[in-house]
């Protein structure tokens, strides 16, 4: 199995720490949704998620205003870590591009808050 163990609880905690009105708020309802949650409950295709989300230079870009432009560099470097997880982790995350990402961010920004 390609998962870590926790990584998503991991991810969702790094997003629900950064608080409201950032990337890391739209990142946490996201992951919190009726579409979603089990994906966080069962650990489904999560590989390194936590570990990159707990990273520093993505911390920053979590913690930042969810603006279109900090939404999009997020959606990018979501983007590139996909790429490189093995398994259905990089299948399933290579399924969105950076601007598929980029739109379901702003989606979820503009209709879940």
């Amino acid at each position: 199995m390609d998962n870590n163990a926790g990584s998503r609880h991991i991810a969702l905690q790094e997003c629900e720490a950064a608080g409201p009105g950032t990337v890391g708020a739209v990142i946490a309802a996201i992951l919190k949704s009726k579409a979603l949650a089990w994906t966080v409950k069962y650990e489904i295709a999560s590989a390194g998620i936590g570990a990159f989300y707990q990273r520093q230079d993505i911390r920053v870009i979590l913690r930042s205003s969810w603006t279109d432009a900090n939404l999009h560099t997020l959606s990018v470097h979501e983007t590139e870590f996909y790429r490189t997880q093995p398994g259905s982790a990089g299948v399933v995350g290579r399924l969105l591009g950076a601007d598929e990402r980029y739109f379901a961010l702003r989606i979820a920004r503009d209709h879940m808050f």
